[in-house]
């Protein structure tokens, strides 16, 4: 027989059996195993056992029929063959319990656990249903637990679970412990922190957890971040931003910051303080622009290297003193300023000057930084020396050196500091020294009439040197034209000015300075003489005259003679306009297009009021000879303008005969009427 009658699928197996020989002879065994009949192994050996692996391939499985066939022979022969039987038995699950001895999770843990079970017949087994699962975890038939444990789950009492495993018709049951546990957050504090605004900043949070979870960060929404300030979106543990100017003013601010554990339900807070500031600006050094001023010169001063950390718009403010005393202060957004020295009282020679610039943003102003220099000494300058005819400037003639002027040397000179000052002129014709002398005026003279002096065409010049102590500290030099000039005419100043007997210069022209201005009525007839211009041409040829400018009405025209008449074609009209001014051109009348030559004056016309008076007589039919009668006068007013007050001339005709005339002053007459005695 089988030493079992119900093997299982994997079991070792064996014949259990007794034999004997009555001749003592050594018995040796021959077996023959076989599956449903197939002869899967045949043995033959003296030991009365031959073990049979049921575990290996194709040796049985479940519901198999295993049988064993077993003939005992000698050497001299073979005894009779025994045969014995069994079914392979279903083999039940069995479930891996080496690992769920102490099962361990978080609060808020995500769970794969697989519950692994075997059959040796390879049935399909199912797990379950679980008994004790903690909340939020669910079995598979497969064996698979999955799920998050819930926030609810005990913390205190550790859960019973029993899961079994089944082929249907046997099963294995197992029970295991599941301990659960709170996580922990860990939030370091970052301690307190101090940013400058308009400058990106921020902190890092440093958070922990016992569990595998992820961590959220969050503000208390009672005590919310400056503005500029949040969460990064790319680094979630960073607050990081650039905070405006406006933060300033509410500074410092109490930020609570959170840590949590959203799948745990537990959390972890720190608070610190953020404090905003704003930094002052800087000033990188000044300097003047010229470290050597002098009296009279603007002096400027720059500011280099300004900065602001947090990059404020900035202003200036500069404060100028002379001699400890402020002369100037100046707020700009410029990183220049500057002092006009030639102002009263902002700094001659020898005294301090010294500006301080406090640099300033809109809060907080920087360190002030201060520069200063000494006011050097000024030297005296000419800036020209214009050599000019005394004589003819006196006569209001012209302005050109002839052999019998006495010429002049005017200096235009600069001495800022008001120094005294000695003037040296040396006087050249032809280039010999002609005369030399010091003196302080700023005028010296040169008399040409002196005998053998010069010539026409001759050359005068004038060097002119500023002593100073007695030092000449440089000439300033100024040459005259060529005793000749060419013809033409000048204007003349009325009355007309002669050349004071002169001696004769043929082909000179004479300049004189022009002052003329005309009156007369408006609604004058054709040729009514305005008034009459002249000139003074040294040259044979006589002079032309025309009208080149602001006779733009065509009203008035001008003769060979400089006589300004109303035009036959347009007389002046009774008209509104009561001032113009036109342009008379006179020129030689050998060359009138030449420039050089042509001469122009402006001369003002002014347009009064017209009165036209007419009369009658009062009294007697007739006036007695020798006696005295009234004339009722009455007027028309033909322009409007009577605010100069002018005096109105008037006639009285008597038969074809003037009998009186006089002046009427318009403030004795009326609209109709007034009296004038005759």
């Amino acid at each position: 027989m089988l030493n079992t009658s119900t093997p299982l699928t994997n079991d070792i197996i064996g014949p259990s059996f007794t034999t004997t020989d009555a001749d003592g002879d050594s018995i040796s065994y021959d077996y023959v195993w076989r599956v449903n009949g197939n002869v899967i192994r045949t043995t033959t050996t003296n030991l009365p056992y031959d073990p049979y692996q049921l575990y290996y391939t194709g040796y049985g499985d479940k519901n198999d029929v295993i049988s064993l066939s077993v003939t005992p022979w000698d050497a001299n022969d073979r005894g009779a063959t025994v045969t014995v039987s069994a079914i392979v038995a279903n083999s039940a699950p069995l479930i891996d319990t080496g690992w769920l001895w102490a099962v361990e999770s978080f609060k808020g843990d995500a769970v794969s656990l697989q519950i692994n079970a075997t059959d040796d017949d390879g049935d399909t087994l199912t797990i379950g249903p679980p008994i004790g699962l903690p909340p939020g975890l669910n079995l598979s038939s497969t064996g698979l637990i999955t799920g998050t444990v819930l926030p609810s789950a005990n913390t205190t009492t550790p859960y019973s679970v029993t899961v079994t495993a089944t082929d249907g018709s046997l099963s294995d049951t197992t029970t295991f412990i599941w301990t659960i546990t709170l996580p922990t957050v860990t939030l370091d504090n970052p301690g307190n922190q101090t940013y400058d605004h308009n400058v990106l900043s921020g902190v890092w949070l440093t958070a922990s957890n016992n569990a595998s979870h992820p961590l959220t960060n969050s503000i208390a929404s009672a005590t919310p971040l400056p503005d500029g300030l949040a969460f990064n979106a790319t680094y979630p543990d960073l607050i990081s931003g650039t905070i405006p100017i406006t933060a300033v003013s509410a500074t410092p601010y109490t930020v609570t910051v959170i840590a949590t554990d959203i799948a745990g339900g537990v959390s972890a807070s720190q608070t610190f303080t953020i404090t905003v500031v704003n930094q002052a600006p800087t000033i990188g050094n000044l300097n003047f622009g010229d470290p050597n001023p002098k009296t009279n010169d603007v002096l400027n001063v720059y500011v280099n290297s300004p900065a602001d950390i947090n990059g404020d718009p900035l202003s200036f403010t500069y404060v100028w003193t002379v001699d400890g005393f402020v002369v100037q202060t100046t707020a700009t957004t410029s990183t220049t300023d500057s002092l006009d020295l030639s102002q009263p009282g902002f700094g001659d020679k020898g005294q301090l000057v010294e500006v301080t610039v406090t640099p300033s943003d809109s809060l907080n102003d920087g360190a002030a930084l201060m520069v200063s220099t000494t006011v050097a000494a000024s030297r005296p300058v000419i800036n020209s020396v214009v050599l000019d005819n005394y004589w003819d400037n006196y006569a209001g003639l012209d302005d050109l050196i002839t052999v019998d002027d006495v010429v002049t040397a005017q200096l235009d000179e600069s001495n800022p500091d008001g120094d005294p000052i000695t003037y040296h002129y040396v006087w050249t014709v032809d280039g010999l020294t002609a005369k030399s002398e010091i003196t302080s005026e700023v005028v010296d003279t040169l008399d040409l009439t002196q005998l053998g002096l010069a010539s026409n065409d001759s050359t005068v010049g004038v060097t002119v040197s500023i002593l100073i102590g007695g030092v000449d500290t440089g000439p300033a030099f100024v040459s005259a034209p060529a005793l000749s000039a060419p013809a033409g005419p000048v204007w003349v100043s009325p009355p007309f000015v002669g050349p004071f007997n002169r001696p004769a210069r043929p082909g000179f022209v004479f300049i004189a300075a022009t002052s003329y201005a005309f009156t007369t009525f408006q609604g004058v007839p054709t040729g009514t003489l305005v008034g009459t211009v002249q000139t003074f041409n040294t040259s044979e040829n006589p002079t032309a005259y025309s009208i080149v400018g602001g006779n733009a009405n065509n009203w008035l025209q001008i003769d060979a003679n400089g006589n300004i008449t109303v035009k036959p074609d347009a007389g002046l009209p009774l008209t509104s306009t009561t001032f113009f001014v036109i342009t008379v051109a006179a020129a030689d009348s050998a060359n009138p297009g030449l420039p050089a030559n042509q001469r122009l004056t402006s001369i003002p016309i002014t347009l009064r009021p017209t009165v036209v008076i007419t009369g009658d007589f009062q009294g007697a039919a007739a006036p007695i000879g020798g006696g005295t009668d009234n004339i009722n006068l009455k007027f028309v007013r033909l322009t409007h303008d009577l605010s100069a007050q002018l005096t109105v001339p008037y006639t009285v005709n008597w038969n074809g005969f003037d009998m009186d005339n006089g002046l009427v002053d318009p403030s004795l007459i009326a609209n109709t009427g007034g009296g004038l005695a005759k």
